[in-house]
Formats: C-alpha cells, sequence, structure tokens
C-alpha cells in the first residue's frame, strides 16, 4: 500500500524487508515469504515454494540474480533481518550497548522490543552508523540508494 502511494506521489523509495522463511502446510516445502513480499512490490508473481528445507544463505546464493534485479527497482532483501543484518556489521557495539556477552544475545534482546531498542541504540551509538564498516555493507544499500535518488551533496557514495 505505502509503495503504491509514494509511486502515486512520484516520491522515491526504498523497501528493506526481512528474508523470511515459513513452514508450508505442504509437509517438505518452504515458502519464501520475504523473497515473495519483494517481488510483488515490483508487480512479479510468488515463486513455487521450495521443495526442503533451505536456508537464509541459500536464499541469497539461489536467487543472486533476482535480488541483484530487484535492488534496482529499489526493493532489498535482508540476508536474514534487520536485527541479524546488524549484528553481523558491528557485533562489538551491540554486545557493549546491551550489556550482553555475543551478537546473537543482543539480537534476541532487540527482537523483544524492535523499535525501542532500535531507537535507543541509534540515538546512543550516532557515530556507529557513520563508521566505514557499515557503509560498505550491503545492510547500506538501500539508505545509499535514496540517498542517491534524492541528489544530496556531500554524502558518501557507495564505491
Amino acid at each position: 500500500v505505502y509503495v503504491n502511494i509514494l509511486k502515486a506521489m512520484n516520491i522515491p523509495y526504498v523497501v528493506r524487508t526481512d528474508n523470511d522463511i515459513m513452514k508450508s502446510r505442504t509437509e517438505g516445502e518452504w515458502i519464501l515469504s520475504g523473497l515473495n513480499r519483494a517481488r510483488e512490490l515490483i508487480g512479479l508473481s510468488k515463486l513455487p515454494n521450495e521443495k526442503g528445507k533451505i536456508s537464509y544463505e541459500e536464499i541469497c546464493e539461489k536467487y543472486a540474480s533476482e535480488l541483484k534485479e530487484l535492488s534496482e527497482s529499489g526493493i532489498f532483501l535482508s540476508h536474514r533481518d534487520l536485527e541479524y543484518d546488524i549484528a553481523e556489521v558491528i557485533p562489538c557495539e551491540l554486545c557493549n550497548f546491551f550489556h550482553v556477552a555475543s551478537a546473537g544475545d543482543a539480537v534476541q534482546v532487540m527482537q523483544k522490543s524492535k523499535a525501542v531498542c532500535m531507537n535507543d541504540f541509534i540515538f546512543n551509538n550516532q557515530d556507529v552508523l557513520s563508521k566505514q564498516c557499515f557503509c560498505d555493507h550491503d545492510i547500506f544499500a538501500p539508505l545509499q540508494l535514496l540517498v542517491d535518488s534524492l541528489g544530496f551533496n556531500g554524502v558518501r557514495r557507495r564505491e
């Protein structure tokens, strides 16, 4: 719905969606919910269910060319979900902020209260978001595409 409103108003947008995988009602089949959600945003039909369990990594590998096409349309699929993807890039910062021993523990904390935890972390760690490792990671690609499409000057571009 939001994409259609933004399109109708000629407002640039990007979408980043979780790489959700759901077990189908059909025995041994898995639904690529996240990828199908992304496909639907650009008018493509849903993919058939996977025969057998598939990992997040396998989805990214198997559908790499499609994910590239989606990203060129401003639609991005997480490696897994926002919390896990952030933990890939800045695990130490998350552990320190949430006072936990591992990135996995930090992800669990963030997922209990997503909006509050993310807001608190960003508000208290704004310097982290400008780190080179963050800007060079795929997680930053949707924001960089939006910045580029709006023509902002002085904002670091991805190479």
